[in-house]
Order: structure tokens, then C-alpha cells, then sequence
């Protein structure tokens, strides 16, 4: 699986979307489940131009790396 990067209040909405898609799948018997999974890491904020621009050049910008796994959701399946 790919690993991409979040910020924490990406990662912390993608994760509800995740759990929401999974209980729905499961109320209506349907197979596969998906899961999130992430490790925080600190990004200083270099480069030209700079990687977060509404950040000071240098900044120490908390993200989390991020990987979806599993079976999507599925009928019949």
C-alpha cells in the first residue's frame, strides 16, 4: 500500500469517515473492511518555495503518514 501524508485534522476526519463506511457495510451484511493507519512525523518547513507556504520558512510542522488497508466494503462478497 501507498503511504500518504495527512495533516492531523485530515487524518483524524479520514479515520471517522473509515470507522462510518465500515459500521454502515456491517448493518447490511456486506463484506471487506478498511482501516487507517498512521505514525505522527515532524516536517521542517524548507525548500523553494517553501513546502507549507502559510508556514514560516523553517517551521516544524506536525503531519502523519498515513496508509489505508483492508478489503473495500462489498455486496455478496
Amino acid at each position: 500500500m501507498a503511504t500518504i501524508e495527512l495533516s492531523v485534522a485530515e487524518f483524524a476526519a479520514w479515520q471517522q469517515k473509515t470507522e462510518s463506511l465500515n459500521a454502515r457495510a456491517r448493518k447490511r451484511g456486506w463484506s471487506g473492511q478498511l482501516s487507517l493507519t498512521g505514525r505522527q512525523v515532524t516536517v521542517v518547513n524548507t525548500g523553494t518555495p517553501a513546502r507549507f507556504p502559510h508556514y514560516p520558512y523553517g517551521a516544524e510542522v506536525v503531519r502523519m503518514e498515513a496508509e489505508l488497508q483492508g478489503e473495500p466494503p462489498r455486496y455478496g462478497g
